[in-house]
């Protein structure tokens, strides 16, 4: 049996065949340029870090727990503020280590006053990343902190 009208698209199909060609020729030397463990766009990875779980945070200073970021190169807090008593002072310091004892500072976001969600943009984070929060001038401030890492 013969397929009636394909003699007028085989030139179409042929210019096809050869952009696909280059196309994985291209991908390929591109891959060799990049070196082994080079990472894609889409072979980028996530992780979402609880600093602090929704619930009151007391007048004072805490810290949250350190976790392993070094992986990553790049994130943002995730701040979300759901109630507050009267005019809050509220601070998140963050903190780098490189053995997850002893911890030093690397930048401040200050004077979170409002209720709400705020997005904070995070690098230079080091190996171990942790918050130091602070409240003061009220009793509590309820909020919950993530943070969300990409490499």
């Amino acid at each position: 049996m013969r397929c009636r009208g394909l003699g007028r698209h085989k030139g179409k199909v042929a210019m096809w065949a050869k952009l696909a060609a280059a196309a994985s020729l291209f991908c390929g030397v591109l891959g060799f340029l990049m070196g082994p463990g080079a990472a894609w766009a889409e072979d980028r990875k996530t992780k979402i870090i609880t600093f602090e779980s929704s619930g009151a945070i007391s007048t004072g200073t805490s810290y949250s727990s350190g976790f392993l970021v070094e992986n990553y190169s790049e994130g943002v807090l995730l701040v979300n503020v759901s109630a507050k008593s009267g005019t809050p002072i509220f601070s998140l310091v963050i903190q780098t280590s490189d053995d997850n004892s002893t911890y030093y500072y690397q930048s401040t976001l200050e004077n979170i006053t409002e209720t709400g969600t705020t997005a904070y943009e995070v690098t230079n984070f080091g190996k171990y990343m942790r918050l130091k929060e602070v409240v003061s001038g009220v009793t509590s401030v309820t909020a919950e902190i993530k943070g969300v890492f990409k490499n």
